[in-house]
């Protein structure tokens, strides 16, 4: 009974890492998406007139990743450096071609809309190849998954019926 409870062990402990990689996987993903969307709304803001420094402000209010680099922004700090930063937090890439496309505009007085915008757009390609992706490896995960299972279900369908598997 010992080999069984610590298979047992090791089977919860598998899951609760499973449970938990699941879980940072979803955030990262509501991460990624948050910051796509901010990136509209920064376009968006921009593209009506408003200043950029604005536009982050009210980006930030829907992207709480981009806090940060507002609390630089009104601090004097450097947005770009504070969006570098910020980028390394998971699904939060994004942030990192924000950072080059306000860097661009600061130095060269260049458009920032139309560079967000990109910037925009092309996370959301990545989204969704990031998504097929999944959706095409989902069968493959799910039958390693269960191929994992079995021999763990194999002794313990023969333990429950009387069998001694694991002294065999």
């Amino acid at each position: 009974w010992a080999a069984l409870a610590g298979g047992a062990m090791v089977l919860a402990g598998t899951m609760l890492w499973l449970w938990r990689r699941g879980r940072s996987r979803a955030n990262a993903q509501r991460t990624a998406e948050s910051v796509a969307a901010a990136c509209d709304l920064i376009a968006a803001q921009l593209r009506v007139g408003r200043l950029p420094a604005q536009a982050l402000t009210v980006a930030a209010v829907e992207c709480p990743s981009l806090s940060s680099a507002t609390a630089a922004h009104s601090l004097g700090g450097a947005v770009d450096a504070e969006l570098r930063r910020a980028s390394a937090a998971p699904g939060a890439q994004g942030l990192d071609a924000l950072a080059a496309a306000w860097s661009l505009s600061a130095r060269t007085g260049a458009p920032l809309a139309q560079t967000v915008a990109r910037v925009a757009e092309e996370l959301r390609q990545a989204d969704q190849l990031r998504q097929d992706v999944g959706t095409e490896l989902a069968a493959a995960r799910a039958t390693g998954k269960l191929l994992a299972l079995l021999p763990v279900i194999g002794v313990a369908m023969a333990a429950s019926a009387g069998a001694e598997p694991v002294d065999f």
